[in-house]
């Protein structure tokens, strides 16, 4: 969709430095926006078992998109020069990211982020948890796994590793971590996916512990109106196809415990299961790699990045499967071993979740 470039010394110094790798989009007002773009690839280039044909991320109400453009850095608002009081998300390093309350994200109003994204220009947008997971799959099959804030300002695992401080708390300016903390450990690659702060990424909830997603990559146009009322769809849980929330026989997630536990109290195991028998009010952690997914539909829950697609893949999840808990992805500064590419959170509504620009 985006298919209007204006040549601009930035744009062209930033695609030859990088070979193509990476451009810079313009907003609607001109402040630029820095991107890794992300050619289409499919299924079976990461897994055969996972299916055939483009990544559903590439897949946008119906449209097959050859690229996306992933903002390299965790978003920053910024007001328009031409019109005060206009705000709009941008992708630029050095910056503080930007903090957004998801909290009203099923009230009647439109949760702002989106709505900042969607000022931008053409399909810009909050990128979406099928984005998340395309990267993440990319950056796992080529056996890239990013570092990044996980300690107040350092990698908990490589201490010698840090950036900037943007805060006391232990946040970091965007980009200023080494290498190693983007995906593709490459100075053009994206940034901060590992700590720093959670992400916000549309398209996936949890109802009453019922998991809820979008079409293909649809979410990427959800950038006005009541979040809670787009077109939200549940999984089958037998076949994988998606159906009507709250029918039954919906995939739901569960646990092998028999009550919520205090926070970050590892009560059992997740499970994937065609109904909810435990009612897990308390916060309760556990590791990626444990899921269980055992329906025969599962291969959607592996795209989605909810059960593991790849041998190998770790990270925490945190979920509480009461009420609506929207998902956000990465980890943060606090976060330790348990931040990574798929680590999850469906475990209430964040005051302090970063955002990412991303444009197709």
């Amino acid at each position: 969709m985006t298919t209007v470039f204006v040549r601009d010394s930035l744009r062209a110094s930033v695609e030859a430095s990088t070979g193509g790798q990476c451009t810079v989009l313009r907003s609607r007002s001109g402040i630029p926006s820095h991107f890794f773009v992300l050619p289409k690839f499919n299924l079976e280039d990461i897994d055969p078992a996972l299916g055939s044909g483009p990544h559903p991320a590439f897949i946008i109400n119906g449209r097959t998109e050859a690229r996306l453009f992933i903002g390299q850095y965790q978003g920053s608002l910024l007001n328009s020069p031409e019109v005060p009081g206009y705000y709009e998300l941008a992708s630029l390093p050095g910056i503080a990211p930007a903090l957004f309350a998801i909290s009203g994200a099923d009230s009647t109003s439109q949760p702002p982020a989106m709505l900042y994204a969607g000022n931008t220009g053409p399909g810009a947008h909050v990128m979406t948890n099928m984005e998340w997971s395309a990267v993440a799959m990319w950056c796992q099959k080529n056996g890239l796994i990013p570092h990044g804030n996980t300690a107040s300002g350092k990698d908990v695992l490589a201490r010698h590793e840090h950036g900037i401080l943007a805060d006391v708390f232990g946040r970091v300016r965007t980009g200023t971590g080494p290498a190693s903390w983007r995906h593709n450990q490459q100075e053009t690659g994206v940034c901060d996916l590992v700590g720093n702060n959670w992400e916000w990424v549309l398209g996936l909830r949890l109802v009453q512990g019922e998991i809820q997603v979008c079409q293909d990559n649809d979410s990427a146009d959800w950038t006005s109106g009541v979040y809670g009322e787009k077109p939200w769809k549940a999984v089958n849980f037998s076949s994988g196809a998606l159906v009507t929330p709250g029918g039954s026989g919906t995939t739901k997630l569960d646990s092998t415990a028999t009550s919520g536990g205090t926070p970050m109290e590892d009560k059992g195991a997740f499970v994937f299961s065609a109904t909810r028998a435990h009612n897990l009010e308390g916060l309760n952690q556990y590791n990626f790699m444990n899921i269980s997914a055992v329906s025969t539909g599962s291969n959607i829950l592996k795209v989605l990045g909810l059960a593991p697609p790849i041998a190998g893949s770790v990270g925490g999840v945190w979920a509480r499967n009461y009420g609506t808990q929207h998902a956000v992805r990465g980890g943060a500064y606090y976060t330790g071993t348990n931040a990574s590419l798929w680590a999850l959170s469906l475990s209430g509504p964040g005051g302090s979740s970063a955002v990412r620009l991303v444009r197709y």
